[in-house]
């Protein structure tokens, strides 16, 4: 039996480490690399469109149960001058506050809903090792779910506009969209304070519950009725402050500046602290190893 040829000597260190002319050039750094966060947004979007599609029972009873509760909030305010009902008497504030209501409930429910359903589906692990950052995979879907409540408010405000043949003035509409992007904001901060809950406990929705009501009552009704008092403080509140920026412009026709400031610069610091909360859970749920726990 003949021996095996001898292998051919090895090339150099330098002309084996040489790259090819046909080899794909390497990888940009992480550095240079283009923000992720476009495309995180843009797949929650399509997961929620979906959701929507595969379901669309569930979306439509979702619109008729919002509607019915506008329309109970809108008799009981009618009734006795509004003394049955902690909203204004005017089915038009309703309205318009309404739809800033649905975007904050949506934006907090969704987020730390869907965190739950991660859990029990055994996503949320994965979460973890992804390149995009846990924090920003849920900011962008707590942006998705306001976005969906938005949509939401807008086509329950347009049904409303139809059926009362009522056109909203250009200044209402302009201070809208201020206390929208304001309002947005500390519904993102909330969000992701949520988050943060939901990430530890995998279920917070029972706190959900004083939540929602807590920020139904700072947006529709609450202290903002009123100039004084022992609740005066709570008009710097972002929510607070939205809502008597549109009760002006829509009462009065006229744009109130400090609310509007309050209802923008107030947000700030909300998403702010919502970040950190979000953060520190991050980090509290990575030591004690309990992401893939439910």
């Amino acid at each position: 039996m003949m021996p095996p040829p001898p292998l051919p000597p090895l090339p150099p260190f330098a002309a084996r480490t040489a790259r090819a002319p046909s080899d794909p050039p390497a990888a940009p750094p992480a550095a240079a690399a283009p923000a992720r966060w476009p495309l995180v947004l843009r797949g929650e979007i399509e997961r929620l469109w979906l959701t929507l599609a595969r379901y669309p029972l569930e979306a439509v009873a979702s619109l008729v149960m919002f509607g019915g509760m506008f329309l109970v909030f809108a008799y009981l305010g009618t009734l006795k001058a509004g003394q049955l009902s902690p909203f204004d008497s005017d089915p038009r504030v309703l309205a318009v506050l309404y739809a800033v209501w649905l975007l904050v409930s949506t934006a907090a429910g969704g987020s730390t809903g869907q965190i739950g359903a991660d859990a029990a589906t055994g996503v949320l692990e994965g979460l973890f090792l992804t390149a995009t950052p846990v924090a920003r995979i849920f900011e962008m879907r707590a942006l998705a779910h306001a976005l969906q409540g938005a949509a939401m408010g807008a086509v329950l405000l347009a049904a409303f506009c139809l059926g009362t043949r009522w056109l909203p003035s250009p200044v209402l509409l302009i201070t809208l969209a201020v206390c929208l992007v304001g309002c947005t904001l500390a519904g993102l901060g909330l969000a992701l304070a949520l988050a943060g809950a939901a990430l530890l406990s995998k279920r917070v929705g029972a706190l959900m519950i004083p939540v929602n009501f807590l920020c139904m009552l700072a947006v529709m009704g609450g202290p903002a009725r009123t100039a004084g008092g022992h609740l005066a403080w709570a008009s710097c509140l972002p929510f607070v402050a939205a809502a008597q920026a549109l009760r002006e412009a829509l009462l009065h026709e006229a744009f109130a500046p400090a609310p509007l400031a309050l209802a923008v610069l107030g947000a700030l610091p909300a998403y702010l602290a919502g970040r950190a909360v979000l953060a520190r859970c991050i980090v509290a749920c990575r030591r004690r190893g309990s992401a893939h726990t439910y």
